[in-house]
C-alpha cells in the first residue's frame, strides 16, 4: 500500500523538467508575438500566421521529444520505486499469514506489468507530445489573429494589442490535451496526472499480481486527509476482490477500480494493500472519524479538509499563472509591473491562507521553472506619494448596516478619483473598515485588503485615456474570486455597477474570465465589425450586458458626462 503523500509527491521532478519546457515555450512566442509584422494586409497574413504556426509546432514537438527519452528513463525508475515500494510496505502482512516471498518483484507477473505500464504511460507522454504542439501551436496563431485584427481594425493600438495578447497566452500556459467538451489541460497539469496515475495504477496491478499468486482475497484501502467525497465513503476500509460477503464488500463495485473515476483513477491518490483477517487494521475507525470530522477556520468559516484542500490548489493556480504572465511579459519586452503585483499579493494570500488553516505550502505547485522571487512589487505609481500600489491604507470607519452611509463613502470616492490618471480602489468590508488601495495607470488590485473582501461594496475608478467604458475581465474575475457585494467604477463618460442577486451563480471565476473572452471576441466584436456597436465604447458593455444575464448579477451601465 503506498502512502497518499508519497504518490503526491511522486511526479515533482518530471513536472518540473516539463515546466523548464513550458516557460521556454510561453517566452518564445512572448517574442515572436512582439516581432511580428501586424500591418499587413489580410492576405499576407494568412500566410505569414501559417508559416509561423508551423515552425511554432516543429520547434515545440522538437522541445517536448526531447524530453522524452529522458521522460521514459525517470518513469521506469519511478514505477519500479513505486511498485518495490508498495510490495514492501506490505510484506509484514504476508509474513504475518506465512506467506512471505524473498523477492515481490520478482513473483510471477509482477515484471510483465511493470513492463506494461511502462509501455502505457510512456505512450501518454509521446501522445502528449503530439498534441501539445499542434494545441499550442493553435493557441500561437489564434494569438496572433486577434492582435492583428485588433490593431488593422483601430480598435486597439499597437502595445495594447501585443500585451493582451501575450497575457492571455500567459494566463492560459501551454495547453497540451483539448477534451471534446471544451475543457484544456495544461502541460503541466497533463504530466502530473500521467505521472501519477501511471505509477500508482503500474503498482496496484502489481500488487494484484502478487495477491494473485498468495491467493490473497481482501483488500484494504489507504486513507488520508481532504480526501474528494466520492473517494471518503471507501477509504480506509476492507473489501473483497471476487464476489462479497455479509462483511465485506465487493472491491471493484464499492471503490470504482478500474474507472477513471474510481480508486487509483485519474489523480487519484489513494492505493490499496492486502488483509489478512483477523490482522490489525492500518486504520482504526477513530482515526477515519477524525478524518471525516476535521475542519479549519479560514476567513471566518469552517472548511472541511477536501474544501480548503480545493482552496489550496486555487492559490496555487493563481501563482502559477502570474508567474507566468511575468516571464513572458519579460520577454516581450514589456511592463512586468501588474503581474509583479499580483504575483505578490498571491503570495501574501498563499501564507494567509496557511497561517489560519496550518496547513504546509506546497512549494512545488506553485513553481514556474526559472521563476523565483524576481518580481518585485511596484514602487511608484503615477507619481503620487500617498500610499505604495497595492498597498491597503484604512481611511474610515461606518456602519457597514447603515447601506446610506456605505454609497456615500463610495460617492465621495467617486469624486475624489475624477481626472486621476491613475487608478484608485476603494472598498467598505463587512466590519465597517474603509480602506484605500493605489494602483497604476490601468490597473489597481485590493485582494490585500486584510479584513478580507466577502460581501464588500467597492467603488474605482477607469482613467480617461484608459477606459473601455465598463468593467473588463479582470474587474468580473475578481468581483466573483473575492465575493464582493456590490462593485461600482466609472471613467468620464459612464458610471457602471455590477451587484450580486438572490439569482447569481456560484461559478468559478475563471470561467467567468473565459466567458468574457468569449462572449467579447464571438459575439461582440461581430456586433462590432456588422457596425451594429461601436467596439471602442460598447462592445466591453455588450459582453457585461450578456455576461449579466449567463450568470444572474445585476448590471448597469449610465451616462453621467456629455461626451468629450
Amino acid at each position: 500500500m503506498l502512502a497518499p503523500e508519497y504518490l503526491a509527491g511522486l511526479p515533482d521532478r518530471l513536472v518540473a523538467q516539463y515546466a523548464a519546457v513550458e516557460r521556454d515555450i510561453l517566452a518564445d512566442m512572448a517574442r515572436r508575438i512582439r516581432e511580428y509584422n501586424f500591418y499587413i494586409p489580410a492576405a499576407q497574413h494568412q500566410r505569414q500566421r501559417l508559416r509561423a504556426m508551423g515552425l511554432t509546432e516543429e520547434e515545440i514537438e522538437a522541445r517536448l521529444s526531447a524530453l522524452t527519452g529522458k521522460s521514459r528513463e525517470e518513469l521506469r525508475k519511478l514505477m519500479e520505486q513505486a511498485a518495490e515500494r508498495s510490495l514492501s510496505a506490505d510484506a509484514a502482512v504476508y509474513a504475518a499469514a506465512g506467506m512471505s516471498t524473498a523477492d515481490p518483484l520478482a513473483a510471477a507477473g509482477v515484471r510483465a506489468v511493470l513492463l506494461s505500464g511502462l509501455a502505457q504511460t510512456g505512450g501518454v507522454f509521446e501522445n502528449l507530445t503530439r498534441t501539445t504542439a499542434h494545441t499550442a501551436g493553435k493557441q500561437f496563431t489564434d494569438a496572433l489573429d486577434r492582435a492583428w485584427l485588433q490593431i488593422m481594425s483601430g480598435g486597439f493600438d499597437y502595445h495594447t494589442a501585443i500585451r493582451m495578447a501575450v497575457k492571455d497566452l500567459a494566463r492560459q500556459g501551454v495547453a497540451s490535451v483539448t477534451y471534446p467538451g471544451g475543457h484544456t489541460d495544461t502541460l503541466e497539469v497533463a504530466v502530473r496526472r500521467a505521472v501519477v496515475t501511471g505509477c500508482n495504477q503500474t503498482a496496484a496491478k502489481a500488487q494484484i499480481a502478487l495477491m494473485d499468486e498468495l491467493g490473497v482475497e481482501l483488500v484494504e484501502t489507504s486513507a488520508h486527509r481532504g480526501a474528494r467525497p466520492s473517494h471518503a465513503v471507501w477509504q480506509g476500509r476492507i473489501f473483497c476482490r471476487h464476489g462479497r460477503t455479509d462483511r465485506y464488500e465487493n472491491f471493484e463495485e464499492a471503490t470504482g477500480y478500474g474507472t477513471g473515476r474510481g480508486l487509483c483513477g485519474w489523480n487519484c491518490s489513494h492505493s490499496f494493500g492486502p488483509y489478512i483477517e483477523g490482522a490489525p487494521r492500518a486504520y482504526s475507525p477513530e482515526l477515519l472519524a477524525r478524518y471525516e470530522e476535521q475542519t479549519v477556520t479560514y476567513n471566518g468559516k469552517d472548511l472541511t479538509f477536501y474544501e480548503a484542500g480545493q482552496q489550496q490548489r486555487y492559490i496555487e493556480r493563481q501563482i502559477r499563472r502570474w508567474k507566468r504572465e511575468y516571464a513572458a511579459m519579460d520577454a516581450a519586452g514589456l511592463d512586468t509591473g501588474e503581474a509583479a503585483a499580483k504575483l505578490s499579493a498571491w503570495r501574501e494570500r498563499e501564507k494567509d491562507f496557511c497561517r489560519q488553516t496550518g496547513f504546509k505550502r506546497q512549494g512545488d505547485r506553485s513553481q514556474v521553472a526559472g521563476i523565483g522571487r524576481t518580481a518585485k512589487a511596484w514602487k511608484s505609481a503615477g507619481g503620487h506619494g500617498e500610499t505604495k500600489p497595492g498597498v491597503p491604507v484604512q481611511v474610515g470607519t461606518v456602519n457597514f448596516s447603515d447601506k446610506k452611509a456605505v454609497f456615500a463613502w463610495l460617492d465621495k470616492a467617486q469624486q475624489e478619483t475624477a481626472g486621476l490618471s491613475y487608478e484608485v480602489n476603494y472598498s467598505v468590508t463587512v466590519d465597517g473598515k474603509v480602506w484605500r488601495v493605489s494602483g497604476a495607470e490601468a490597473r489597481v488590485d485590493p485582494a490585500s485588503i486584510p479584513s478580507g473582501l466577502r460581501g464588500s461594496y467597492s467603488y474605482h475608478n477607469h482613467p480617461r485615456s484608459k477606459t473601455w467604458y465598463s468593467f473588463s475581465a479582470d474587474d468580473v474575475q475578481f468581483f466573483f474570486e473575492a465575493g464582493e457585494e456590490y462593485s461600482k467604477a466609472s471613467d468620464h463618460v459612464y458610471e457602471y455597477i455590477m451587484a450580486r442577486t438572490p439569482e447569481t451563480l456560484a461559478v468559478d471565476p475563471d470561467v467567468v474570465y473565459h466567458m468574457f473572452d468569449e462572449i467579447y471576441w464571438t459575439d461582440a466584436m461581430k456586433m462590432a465589425a456588422e457596425e451594429i456597436i461601436d467596439a471602442d465604447i460598447d462592445a466591453y458593455h455588450e459582453t457585461m450586458r450578456r455576461l449579466s444575464e449567463k450568470y444572474h448579477f445585476f448590471y448597469e451601465r449610465r451616462e453621467i458626462d456629455v461626451r468629450q
